[in-house]
């Protein structure tokens, strides 16, 4: 009896920890009340903007006022509809993730992988891997290892 007991206390303090993290909804991922000292790291893993077939940069945003679509990060494309249409394998495209933090500065831990990308902060290029291209001419996957970088926040209007 002690160990059924223990067993489902110990599924409801896991269940209400997991209940604390706010989600990521439509390409919004608000940290102001999140308190990284005490409640720690956060995965990215949500519903992330995601634009087919286009590279983007800051300036681009400034014109966009809608996504091709709202997907769930991390996960690969190769399944997924848009207009009508499966993606394939092929092809190129953005992500993208806004959020709100009251932290001074913040850390990212990319994991390794074989790829191309370029990854952005606001309009600072933080870290890039092989060379991202349009076809296979252009493109050029590299593998890298596992990287944690650490940049400020700076309060964008």
């Amino acid at each position: 009896m002690k160990k059924a007991l223990f067993f489902i206390v110990f599924i409801i303090i896991c269940v209400d920890l997991w209940a604390q993290i706010p989600p990521i909804r439509h390409g919004f991922f608000d940290l102001s009340a999140w308190d990284f000292d005490k409640q720690g790291s956060i995965d990215l893993d949500g519903e992330w903007e995601f634009y087919w077939g286009k590279l983007l940069d800051y300036e681009d945003f400034k014109h966009i006022s809608e996504p091709d679509a709202f997907v769930q990060y991390p996960s690969v494309w190769n399944k997924w509809e848009l207009n009508g249409t499966t993606l394939g394998s092929t092809g190129y495209g953005t992500y993208r993730l806004r959020f709100r933090t009251t932290a001074k500065s913040l850390a990212i831990k990319v994991l390794p992988h074989s790829s191309a990308y370029k990854l952005f902060i606001n309009d600072s290029l933080l870290v890039s891997s092989g060379t991202v291209g349009t076809n296979v001419d252009t493109h050029k996957p590299a593998r890298t290892l596992q990287q944690t970088l650490v940049f400020p926040v700076q309060k964008i209007d």
